[in-house]
């Protein structure tokens, strides 16, 4: 009974243990020196470390919204995409009208992109257009919503480039379920994504090849 007690109370203990002790004393300039510093040097789970004790230790003040910038890329380049992901959400809804807000956006996009595009569909070489495309229409509306609202950004060309690739990729994935419906005799189907591709991505080379499925269905 002693024994479990103690147990008990050891884990309690472990529970309330401070893993911002180091930082508290230390002034915010300088976690985020040493957190830009780890960045630089591609050691991206210290930059992480300093970067998230930065925002719970000092979560207000001049340097809060760099560290929040910071760690968006820090995220991404560890391949914590979700974590980029809800950073770059975060940092939009705190500081909408920042200097640095198209940034944002733009990593939102990338990250979407990177999910979209997975390791396994890269490396191995499976077609993207057979995968599930949510990510990358998030990714999408992502770079849409910065060439609309930041037409000037440094970002948008590749924004602009990313969206064409997603647009090409989405129309391929819709044809491809056509085809699907085209062998099993569910000519609706079909004709409704067809259909989809004609009307929603002019300009794609996808277009052609989706008229004759709609004659043929």
């Amino acid at each position: 009974m002693i024994a479990a007690m103690l147990l008990g109370l050891v884990g309690c203990a472990s529970d309330d243990v401070d893993q911002y002790a180091p930082f508290r004393n230390q002034p915010p300039q300088k976690i985020l020196d040493a957190g830009e510093k780890a960045l630089a040097d591609d050691d991206y789970s210290t930059a992480i470390a300093d970067l998230e004790a930065m925002d719970a230790v000092h979560p207000f003040g001049p340097y809060s919204e760099q560290a929040r910038l910071d760690i968006i890329y820090a995220y991404y380049k560890h391949d914590d995409t979700d974590a980029a992901i809800a950073a770059t959400e975060r940092y939009i809804r705190l500081y909408p009208s920042s200097a640095h807000v198209d940034y944002a956006y733009y990593m939102r996009g990338i990250a979407g992109f990177k999910v979209g595009l997975s390791w396994v569909q890269q490396k191995v070489g499976v077609d993207p257009a057979l995968r599930d495309i949510q990510k990358l229409q998030e990714s999408y509306t992502a770079f849409n919503n910065l060439v609309e609202l930041y037409p000037r950004s440094v970002y948008a060309t590749d924004a602009l480039v990313h969206m064409a690739y997603i647009r090409n990729l989405v129309a391929r994935h819709e044809l491809q379920a056509g085809d699907y419906y085209m062998r099993r005799g569910a000519y609706v189907a079909a004709a409704n994504r067809a259909t989809y591709v004609v009307a929603h991505f002019g300009g794609s080379p996808h277009v052609i090849p989706a008229l004759a499925m709609l004659i043929a269905a």
